[in-house]
């Protein structure tokens, strides 16, 4: 199966290839914008916002780890919302 939009091909091509699937109205601008809105959003969420911490794990954030980490296996994401500024 061809993806939709590879990423070989141009902004115009993209849209075009939106148009002929069915979604219409979109110009090879508006696909551009829609992606450095995604990049811009993703560098705000990872690297960027204030609440985010990056000092090393204090030792109760490790315990908190640890614990969890027992109760849910590699369920990364899970353990991740019990530690408050970590992403």
């Amino acid at each position: 199966m061809q993806s939709m939009i590879s990423p070989r091909c141009g902004w115009m091509q993209a849209a075009n290839n939106l148009r002929s699937k069915g979604y219409f109205g979109k110009s090879s601008k508006q696909c551009r914008d829609r992606s450095e809105y995604k990049a811009k959003l993703s560098r705000w969420l990872h690297y960027l916002r204030p609440e985010n911490k990056y000092e090393r794990f204090s030792p109760a954030e490790e315990e908190t780890i640890l614990t969890s980490h027992l109760s849910q296996n590699n369920k990364w994401v899970e353990i991740a919302k019990n530690l408050p500024g970590r992403y």
